[in-house]
C-alpha cells in the first residue's frame, strides 16, 4: 500500500493494539540450546557471500542457515558485547562494540581495532552504516563519526549536528542522509553541507518505504510517519509500546521490533487512517519479545535478533489457519464450494470470506465432531460423540433409529450410489443407514478390528481400513480381504485416495500404499520418508500431498508409478515452510482440495492452507562448501596443495550448504579419493572423519542432495597430502631392510658359533663316554663272554642242554657287545640304523623274552612315519626298559607292545598282566624298581608326556607319546 511523503517535522504516533497474528509466513527460531549465544543477538549484517554475520554478547559468529560458528581471526576481538555490524563492499566487516565502545575492521581475516583516540567517538556503538561512497558511519553515544580515505573524522557542530547521543543513521535512496539524536531528527540532503533539525523526537529507528516515505520509531509510542502538517493523521494512541529498529519491504508492510511486545507489521490503506498491526510475539515461536535487531537478507528474509536467540521469517506459500482456540478434527469442501470445518467446539464453515459457526444450539448433539461427509446427494453429514445428524435448513437434524443403536465413536462416513451410508464406529463396528434404518454389517469384520476409516471410489466400490493391518473391499459381488501378505503397509489404515487415474492410494501408520493388478505396493525405498501416512491430496499439477508425521510431503505421481523400489523424488514442508505444529488428526476426513485448486490440511494447531500454483521449489540442493579441515585438532587453511604433517592421525573435514532459506534437510555424500572405495552415506551429517590414513595424496569431494536423488553433479572438492614420516619414506625402509639382513647374518655366524661349540662339547663328550664304557661295560662284557667260553668247553658233553644254554647267554653278550661297541661311536642304537621304529621295537621285544616264559604280542596302528632320531632313540629305550622290567620282575604270561601314529603324533603302550606294584614307591630308584625314573627323565629330554600305570595284581602299563615334529632346538 502507498505511505504519505515525507515531512519535516514529527506526526502523532500510532501504538495500537495489534490483535491479528502474522499467518503467511513461516517462523524458524534457535533459542539458547541452539547457538552459540547465551546472551542474545545485537547485530546481524550479510557478507558478499551470503553469510549471515550475529554480534552476540560474547562475540561475533557466523551462521550459514544451519551451523553457528564463533569467528577466530589473528588477533583477539575486545571482549566486549557487538552491538552493530555492517558488511563493507571491500569485503570487509566492521564491527561496533556496545560497552566501552570502538571499532574494529576485518578484512581478509585481518583484524585492526579503532578507539576513541583515532577520532570515534566514545561509549556505546548504536549504528554502524555504509553510504553509496563507501564511507562508513559510526553512530555512539558520544556522537558521530565518519571513516573514508583511511582515516576517522568526527562529526558534529561544524556540520550541524548537537554534541549529544547518537542512536541511528540512515542513507536514503535519495542520497539523503538521516540521524536520529537524543535531541531530535536531522537530516542533510545530498547538496547540503549542514545537517536540520525535522524534529524534536528522541528517535532509534529509521525506515524508508517504496513511496520514500521515513518512518521512525521511538520508546514511548511505537512508531510514527514523517509527513506534511496537512496530511497529519488524527488517530489517539490505544496503548503504549517501545519501538526499536524498523525494516520495510518492498509489499509495502513496515516491520516494527519492540521492546516487550514482539514484532509488529504495519500495513496501512493511506496516510489518515490508522494502519492495520499484526504482531509475532512468544506465543508464535520467537524466543523472547524483547527484540535486538531486525535485519533483511538479498531474498527477501527477515531475521530477529532477541535476547533469547535468532528467528527467520520468511514468505510461505503454507499458510497457517487458526481456529481460534479451538481443536480441529475435520475438514472438507462441499459442492457449493464452502469449506466445512470440524471442531471441538463446533462447526465452522467458510463460504469465500464469510465464515459461520454452528453449535448445539443448530442442532448439533455434541459440540465434539469427530467426522465431516457429504454424499452424492449434497447433503452433508456430522458425527459428534453424542451421535450423527445431517445439515438441512440451516439446522442439523438426527438420523432416524438413533436411539435404537449409540453412535458415538464414528470417525468415518461414505456413501455408495445406492444410498447406503457407511459408518465406521469403533464401538458398534461397521453400521449402514438407508431409509432411517441403522443396521449393523459384517459382523465377521469386528472380529478382525475396528473399522478406521470408509472410502467409495468412483467404480462404486467402498474401502474400509481398520484400526489393525487389513482392509477390506466390498463390491456387489461380495468382499475382499488384503493384509500386509498381498502387500499393504503395516499399521493402522488412516486415509485412502483416488487419483485422476483411477489409482487407490492407501496410508497406514507406517508408510504409503498403492493398489495395483489386485496387490499393494508398499513405498519402502530408501530415501521416501517411512513415517505414518495421515491425509492423502493431489492438486492440478499432478502431484500428490501426503499429510505425515514428518511434514507435508509433495511428490509427483509420475515419480511414484515409474518404479517403486528406486528412489522417490520428493519435497518435505515442515515448520521451517510454515507448516504449524504437527500434522494429523483425531477424525476425518483430515484433508481437502477447494475449486480453485487450494489444499487444506488439519495440523494440531489448526489448518494449514497450501496454494500449489504459487510454489517454484526446485528440488536441486544448493552447493555444497567445504568449509575447514582439522588436522589432530588444528584447523588448517584451504589452500591448494595442502599439506599435512607426518603423522596426521586424525583428519575432520566440516562441510556445509549455505542456504539461508529454508531448504528442508539436505542429504550428503562424501569420497575419499585413492581410500574410499565408494561414495559414503552421511545422512544430515556435515563432518567427514578419517583416522590414521597413510601416507599420500588424496582428494575429498562431498556432494548434497534433495531427498536422497538428485545429487549435485560438481561438488566441492579439497585436495591434500600426508607427508610420510622419515621411517615410512623408501630410503628409510632400504635402510631398515639392509639393516635386516646384516643382523639375520651376523646372528646366523653367532648360531653357527654356538653349534659348532655344542657338537665340539658334544663329541669330547661322547669320546669320553665311549671310553668309560670301552675300558669298563665292554672290557667287562668280553671277559664274560670268555668265561662262557671256558664253561661251555669244561662241561661233559653229555649235558647238551646246558651247553646250548650257555652257548645261548654267550652269543647274547656278544650281541651286546657289538651294540656297546656301535653306541660308544655314535651313541646310538644300532637296531635304527637299518630298521625304523617299530621294526626295532619288535626286535627288542622278541630278544627280551626269548629267554623267558613269556608271550610277546606286537602291533602298530596308523601309517608308521620316521620321527627324529632323537625322538626314536627315546622311544627305543623306554620301550626296551619297559619290557625288561616286565620278563624280570612282573611274573606275568604276556607282555603287549603297542605302538601307534595319529594326527602328526607317535604313541608307544607298553603292557603286561603281571603282579603290578605300587608306583608311589618308585620315586627313588634302587634295585629293584625297573628304571622307572630313567624312562621318566627319557621322556622328559625330548618333550614327550609319560604316564605308568599299575596297581597290586592289577599289571603295569607304561605310556610315552611325543609329536613326530621334535621341539626347536632338537633335531
Amino acid at each position: 500500500m502507498a505511505f504519505a511523503v515525507v515531512m519535516l517535522h514529527a506526526a502523532p504516533a500510532w501504538a495500537l493494539d495489534p490483535q491479528d497474528r502474522i499467518n503467511d509466513y513461516s517462523l524458524t527460531s534457535w533459542g539458547e540450546d541452539a547457538g552459540p549465544f547465551p546472551f542474545g543477538i545485537y547485530a546481524i549484517a550479510q557478507d558478499q557471500e551470503g553469510y549471515l554475520w550475529l554480534g552476540a554478547r560474547t562475540g561475533l559468529f557466523r551462521f550459514d542457515g544451519t551451523t553457528f560458528k564463533k569467528w577466530v581471526g589473528s588477533a583477539p576481538l575486545p571482549d566486549d558485547r557487538v552491538s552493530a555490524i555492517v558488511a563493507g563492499r571491500d569485503g570487509s566487516l566492521w564491527l561496533g562494540f556496545g560497552t566501552i565502545g570502538g571499532v574494529t575492521r576485518i578484512r581478509q581475516g585481518q583484524v585492526t581495532n579503532y578507539a576513541a583516540l583515532d577520532g570515534i567517538a566514545f561509549g556505546d556503538v548504536n549504528d554502524l552504516v555504509e553510504d553509496d561512497d563507501g564511507a562508513i558511519w559510526v553512530a555512539a553515544y558520544g556522537g558521530l563519526a565518519r571513516f573514508a580515505d583511511g582515516r576517522w573524522a568526527r562529526v558534529g557542530a561544524s556540520q550541524g549536528l548537537p554534541d549529544a547521543p547518537v542512536f541511528t543513521v540512515m542513507h536514503d535512496s535519495r542520497n539523503t542522509f538521516w540521524v536520529g539524536t537524543s535531541l531530535g531528527v536531522y537530516r542533510r540532503g545530498h547538496a547540503e553541507a549542514l545537517f536540520q533539525r525535522v524534529a524534536p523526537s528522541l528517535v532509534l529507528g529509521f525506515a524508508e518505504d517504496p513511496n520514500g516515505s521515513v518512518w521512525i520509531s521511538d520508546r514511548e509510542k511505537g512508531f510514527a510517519l514523517l509527513e506534511q502538517a496537512s496530511h497529519r493523521p488524527d488517530a489517539s494512541a490505544r496503548g503504549g509500546a517501545s519501538g526499536r529498529w524498523m525494516r520495510s519491504d518492498a509489499a509495502g508492510s513496515l516491520w516494527v521490533s519492540t521492546r516487550g511486545s514482539g514484532l509488529w507489521r504495519v500495513r496501512s490503506t493511506s496516510s489518515a487512517t490508522a494502519p492495520s498491526i499484526e504482531r509475532l510475539t512468544r506465543r508464535e515461536g520467537l524466543p523472547s519479545n524483547e527484540i535486538h535487531c531486525l535485519f533483511e537478507d538479498r531474498h527477501g528474509t527477515l531475521w530477529i535478533g532477541t535476547r533469547m536467540g535468532l528467528s527467520r521469517l520468511q514468505a510461505s506459500n503454507v499458510r497457517a489457519t487458526l481456529v481460534g482456540d479451538a481443536l480441529v478434527t475435520s475438514v472438507t469442501r462441499s459442492v457449493d464450494g464452502s469449506v466445512w470445518i470440524g471442531t471441538s467446539e463446533g462447526v465452522r464453515r467458510r463460504i469465500g470470506n464469510v465464515e459461520r459457526s454452528y453449535g448445539v444450539e443448530h442442532g448439533l448433539p455434541s459440540l465434539r465432531v469427530t467426522s465431516l461427509y457429504e454424499d452424492l446427494s449434497g447433503t452433508m453429514w456430522v458425527a459428534t460423540s453424542q451421535g450423527v445428524v445431517r445439515f438441512a435448513n440451516e439446522r442439523f437434524v438426527p438420523i432416524a433409529d438413533a436411539q435404537k443403536m449409540r453412535l458415538e465413536s464414528v470417525w468415518s462416513m461414505t456413501s455408495d450410489r445406492t444410498g447406503v451410508l457407511w459408518l465406521c464406529d469403533q464401538v458398534a463396528g461397521l453400521v449402514h443407514w438407508k431409509d432411517g434404518q441403522l443396521t449393523p454389517f459384517d459382523k465377521a469384520l469386528a472380529r478382525e478390528g475396528a473399522p478406521h476409516v470408509a472410502y467409495a471410489d468412483s467404480e462404486d466400490r467402498v474401502w474400509v481400513g481398520l484400526w489393525t493391518t487389513g482392509v477390506t473391499v466390498y463390491t456387489h459381488q461380495g468382499a475382499t480381504r488384503y493384509s500386509v501378505k498381498d502387500g499393504l503397509p503395516s499399521g493402522t489404515v488412516n486415509v485412502f485416495h483416488q487419483d485422476r487415474r483411477g489409482t487407490i492410494w492407501v496410508g497406514t501408520s507406517h508408510g504409503l500404499g498403492r493398489f495395483d493388478n489386485n496387490r499393494f505396493v508398499t513405498f519402502d525405498a530408501q530415501g521416501f520418508p517411512q513415517s505414518s501416512i495421515m491425509s492423502i491430496a493431489e492438486d492440478e499439477q499432478g502431484y500428490l500431498w501426503l499429510g505425515s508425521t514428518q511434514g507435508l510431503v509433495r511428490v509427483s505421481l509420475d515419480e511414484l508409478t515409474s518404479n517403486p523400489s528406486a528412489r522417490v523424488r520428493y519435497k518435505l514442508y515442515g515448520s521451517e515452510e510454515g507448516v504449524p505444529g504437527t500434522l494429523g488428526r483425531p477424525g476425518m476426513p483430515s484433508s481437502t482440495r477447494e475449486a480453485n485448486g487450494r489444499l487444506w490440511f488439519v495440523t494440531s494447531v489448526g489448518l494449514a492452507v497450501v496454494v500449489p500454483e504459487n510454489l517454484h521449489e526446485t528440488l536441486a540442493p544448493a552447493p555444497v562448501r567445504i568449509e575447514n579441515i582439522v588436522a589432530d585438532g588444528n584447523t588448517m587453511p584451504l589452500q591448494p596443495g595442502l599439506r599435512l604433517p607426518p603423522r596426521t592421525s586424525r583428519i575432520q573435514i566440516d562441510y556445509s550448504i549455505l542456504s539461508l532459506a529454508a531448504v528442508g534437510k539436505p542429504q550428503f555424500r562424501y569420497r575419499l579419493e585413492n581410500f574410499d572405495t565408494d561414495w559414503q552415506d552421511a545422512g544430515e551429517r556435515r563432518q567427514a572423519s578419517y583416522t590414521n590414513l597413510p601416507p599420500g595424496a588424496y582428494t575429498f569431494r562431498v556432494a548434497s542432495s534433495n531427498a536422497g536423488v538428485d545429487w549435485t553433479k560438481m561438488g566441492d572438492t579439497l585436495a591434500f597430502s600426508i607427508q610420510p614420516a622419515f621411517y615410512q619414506t623408501v630410503t628409510f625402509r632400504l635402510a631398515v631392510l639392509a639393516a635386516i639382513v646384516l643382523a639375520m647374518g651376523a646372528a646366523w655366524q653367532l648360531r653357527l658359533r654356538s653349534v659348532r661349540r655344542r657338537f665340539n662339547l658334544v663329541l669330547a663328550e661322547r669320546m669320553r663316554v665311549g671310553r668309560e664304557i670301552h675300558d669298563t661295560l665292554l672290557q667287562s662284557l668280553v671277559g664274560v663272554a670268555l668265561e662262557f667260553d671256558d664253561i661251555s668247553e669244561q662241561l661233559d658233553p653229555s649235558q647238551k642242554a646246558l651247553r646250548t644254554q650257555v652257548q645261548r647267554i654267550r652269543e647274547h653278550v656278544e650281541r651286546y657287545v657289538r651294540e656297546a661297541r656301535h653306541s660308544i661311536w655314535n651313541l646310538r642304537s644300532p637296531m635304527l640304523e637299518t630298521n625304523d621304529l617299530s621294526a626295532a621295537l619288535r626286535a627288542a621285544g622278541q630278544a627280551a623274552v626269548s629267554s623267558s616264559p613269556m608271550q610277546l604280542n606286537f602291533e602298530v596302528t596308523g601309517t608308521p612315519r620316521r620321527a627324529a632320531s632323537r625322538i626314536e632313540e627315546e622311544f627305543l629305550r623306554v620301550g626296551q626298559e619297559a619290557v625288561h622290567n616286565a620278563v624280570r620282575h612282573s611274573h606275568g604270561s604276556m607282555v603287549d607292545i603297542h605302538l601307534s601314529y595319529d594326527d602328526g603324533r607317535v604313541r608307544l603302550r607298553v603292557s603286561d598282566d603281571g603282579r603290578g606294584f605300587d608306583p608311589s614307591e618308585t620315586s627313588h630308584d634302587s634295585e629293584g624298581h625297573w628304571g622307572v625314573t630313567s624312562m621318566r627323565e627319557r621322556a622328559q629330554q625330548i618333550g614327550a608326556e609319560f604316564e605308568l600305570v599299575s596297581s597290586p595284581g592289577g599289571g603295569t602299563a607304561v605310556e610315552i607319546a611325543a609329536k613326530l615334529t621334535p621341539p626347536a632346538g632338537e633335531r
